[in-house]
């Protein structure tokens, strides 16, 4: 729908992915590898879209008290002499994978019997939401090391927007100076997978960072999945 609104070529890779909170993240890292293993690859349009509120029960915590209906896209594009992309880390512990699930009654009901009220919603089980605080400052600081990063370098920390006292953790575990974080969650709620992309949109038109700028990027998808990777802006 999104090539044809917006008449693109016909030579065109399509791809719809999900990996719930952490699909934009997860999108933009294998993005940006395929277009350095493809050099036919020119530009990348990468979208990342939630609309929570219509399946969320208005006495839900998290789903609805929480979550804001957003959406994001960023271009991607093949450069010469520009670092643009450096390195990415993932780590899955599906510890709480059945706390979280839409739709609550699966897919394989539906045009199978009727579907009673709710049973197409969130379904959200109440966990501690910091369960992978300790898992995502690890891969992190793996991730700045390998790469040979120091900490001070990064000069904004585009992350998770579920959560303040996560983001500010996460900063005092990993070493980066709190004030590097961009924080928008109690501008616009919890957005979701585009999250951190609209974080970053924050950190570039206040001027926050600029070209040649080291950008980290984490957030997590519910069950859970961490994503973190640092790009050179």
């Amino acid at each position: 729908m999104i090539h044809r609104l917006i008449k693109g070529a016909s030579h065109t890779i399509c791809i719809d992915s999900n990996a719930n909170c952490a699909g934009m993240t997860a999108s933009v890292e294998q993005v940006s590898r395929q277009m350095q293993a493809n050099p036919r690859i020119k530009r990348a349009l990468v979208i990342g879209s939630d609309y929570v509120t219509p399946h969320a029960d208005k006495n839900d915590p998290v789903y609805y008290a929480n979550f804001g209906d957003a959406a994001a896209a960023v271009i991607l594009e093949q450069a010469e002499d520009v670092v643009g992309f450096i390195d990415s880390i993932y780590q899955t512990d599906p510890c709480v994978c059945d706390n979280s699930k839409f739709p609550c009654a699966g897919l394989a009901k539906l045009g199978k019997q009727g579907v009673a009220a709710g049973e197409f919603n969130v379904k959200f089980i109440p966990f501690d939401n910091s369960i992978c605080i300790d898992a995502a400052s690890e891969s992190i600081r793996t991730l700045l090391s390998n790469n040979n990063i120091a900490p001070e370098a990064i000069k904004a920390a585009c992350f998770s927007q579920f959560s303040l006292p996560n983001i500010l953790e996460m900063c005092e575990k990993v070493g980066i100076d709190r004030n590097v974080a961009v924080y928008i969650g109690d501008e616009f709620g919890y957005t979701s997978t585009s999250s951190p992309f609209i974080a970053l949109h924050k950190a570039v038109t206040t001027g926050k960072i600029e070209r040649g700028d080291k950008v980290l990027f984490w957030t997590v998808g519910a069950g859970w999945q961490n994503v973190a990777f640092v790009i050179e802006y």
